[in-house]
């Protein structure tokens, strides 16, 4: 009977954990999606706009440019 009682009360102590994890996943869910409008925002204005940009790493090494910095240098 003592085992019964405590499975019983590790179920009880679990419930309110399994209730954190779900909000989490939730929060989680909702930051990906914030943070996948926030990429889409940031790709449409870095393509759209007519000044250059360049993405570079501290050490000059080229990442990533828009399309007007292409236009500019002759690329396609």
């Amino acid at each position: 009977m003592k085992d019964k009682e405590h499975f019983i009360k590790e179920q009880r102590e679990l419930r309110p954990r399994i209730g954190e994890l779900g909000k989490l996943k939730t929060e989680q869910k909702q930051a990906e999606e914030e943070l996948r409008k926030s990429e889409e925002l940031f790709r449409k204005i870095f393509n759209n706009t007519h000044d250059s940009i360049f993405i570079e790493t501290p050490d000059g090494y080229i990442l990533d440019v828009n399309r007007a910095a292409c236009s500019l240098l002759g690329y396609t």
